[in-house]
């Protein structure tokens, strides 16, 4: 999900987990994916879930909707 997601959109997690929201798409991406490595609260894991399908196109949000609730599946999901 996060390596789909637009620089305001990687912004916009950063800000919420107070990483720098400055750099490059690039930067940025690898910060937001260093996050989510390191592991990040359930409520970090539904706003990234939340940002995807609010700024996704529709018929790129559906490829979100099936979430397997193990630890290691969904951070990979999250990816």
């Amino acid at each position: 999900m996060v390596m789909t997601f637009r620089v305001s959109e990687l912004q916009l997690l950063l800000g919420l987990t107070n990483q720098s929201k400055c750099g490059r798409k690039t930067e940025l991406l690898q910060r937001a994916l260093t996050l989510i490595d390191r592991g990040v609260s359930s409520a970090v894991q539904l706003k990234i879930r939340e940002i995807f399908r609010k700024y996704m196109p529709p018929q790129r949000a559906v490829l979100g909707s099936g979430y397997n609730a193990s630890a290691h599946q969904s951070k990979h999901n999250l990816l």
